[in-house]
């Protein structure tokens, strides 16, 4: 059931399944992001929480790699020059097929294995909206 316009509707597309968490593990689309983030505040580390709706959430810690920030201002500036500068949308899959991106990618699959669990956080310890802990919907609505 969804809020749609003051509506509570039944949406049969929304399906609540309980995935465990793979630890330590972070996805690598978040490595990226984290790096920048390190990168543009001068931190050596950056902390992030991972939360699912029935297996409580992981408090986790990625150690700066100044290695592969180097290499993320290389394709960053590639790519300003072959597409913004020049005005261009890129083609897809634009980096692919260079040796250089594609250890790249590589070296980005084996950070995303070296994040440390700082902490887990049981479901019930997430605080979601007041009243009992039986009272407490996955759900604000």
């Amino acid at each position: 059931i969804h809020n749609r316009g003051g509506l509570r509707e039944k949406d049969p597309n929304f399906v609540l399944r309980n995935f465990p968490f793979r630890e330590p593990y972070l996805p690598p689309m978040y490595i990226s992001q984290l790096q920048m983030e390190m990168y543009c505040s001068g931190s050596k580390s950056a902390m992030m929480v991972r939360q699912t709706a029935l297996n409580g959430a992981l408090i986790l810690r990625l150690q700066r790699d100044d290695e592969w920030i180097e290499e993320m201002l290389h394709w960053l500036e590639r790519f300003y020059d072959n597409f913004v500068v020049q005005e261009e949308p890129p083609p897809p899959n634009f980096f692919f097929d260079q040796e250089r991106y594609q250890d790249f990618l590589q070296h980005t699959l084996r950070l995303a294995d070296t994040v440390q669990v700082v902490q887990r956080v049981d479901h019930w310890d997430i605080q979601r909206r007041g009243g009992p802990r039986e009272w407490n919907s996955l759900f604000l609505d």
